[in-house]
């Protein structure tokens, strides 16, 4: 079999994988378990055997552009995000209602760092003579 089918087999198998471990739920999930651990075992099994005729820096520039594209493709198609037309996170005016402002507005305010220029401002301490 041809390298590149090789690479195409360990691509489906890492995207079927990734795509699973959402549905994993703590591990508590057996059958989606079942399809993680043996889809990266496909997976990285076939990569094994793509090095062996596609250079290494290739082979992995293929399966891991492709498999971030179709995990991308399949998480949206599979579990979509509503934006900003559709979210109940936007009020009337459009302002993000629980996001990071909620967060921020919890803490302090960061405090301004001392520089090295406070430090050498101040005079030295005098120093005891050891005659005294």
């Amino acid at each position: 079999m041809s390298g590149y089918v090789y690479l195409a087999i360990a691509i489906c198998a890492e995207v079927v994988a990734t795509t699973s471990m959402k549905a994993l739920a703590g591990f508590s999930r057996p059958l989606p378990l079942l399809l993680v651990v043996t889809g990266y075992s496909l997976s990285f099994w076939m990569l094994a055997l793509v090095v062996k005729t596609i250079p290494v820096g290739i082979a992995y520039a293929i399966w891991a552009g492709l498999g971030i594209v179709l995990v991308s493709i399949a998480a949206a198609v599979l579990s979509p995000v509503s934006g900003p037309a559709g979210s109940t996170r936007y009020g009337p005016d459009h302002r993000w209602r629980g996001g990071h402002s909620a967060v921020l507005r919890q803490h302090r305010p960061l405090s301004t760092p001392r520089t090295a220029c406070s430090y050498t401002a101040r005079p030295f301490p005098r120093m005891r003579s050891a005659h005294a």
